[in-house]
């Protein structure tokens, strides 16, 4: 079961690498809340799946997407661009669905 642990957002940045080294060790969830705001945060440890159904589906993706990217002019690094534009789109994209139940 998740510890929580319910601060404000003062004490939080004073203590935030042993706030998140808690986090991610001890696998806590931080509610952080700050005088006049009616909304509080959350932080907690992300644990996402990060396996992909197939590389060639990986390659297959960048190379379609590749020449969409906009830059100014020839980048020789293109493709590099496009498999971390892909990457960190799919991995949003699946963290929300799983976020949301959805499939």
């Amino acid at each position: 079961m998740t510890k929580i642990l319910r601060t404000n957002v003062t004490t939080a940045r004073k203590n935030l690498f042993l706030l998140v080294d808690q986090i991610i060790n001890d696998d806590i969830k931080v509610i952080l809340s700050k005088d006049g705001i009616k909304d509080q945060v959350i932080i907690q440890k992300l644990n996402v799946n990060y396996e992909v159904e197939s590389k060639n589906d990986q390659l297959n993706v960048v190379r379609d997407t590749a020449g969409s990217i906009k830059t100014s002019g020839y980048n020789p690094n293109e493709l590099n661009i496009a498999k971390e534009l892909f990457i960190k789109s799919y991995f949003a994209i699946k963290t929300y669905k799983k976020k949301n139940g959805l499939k």
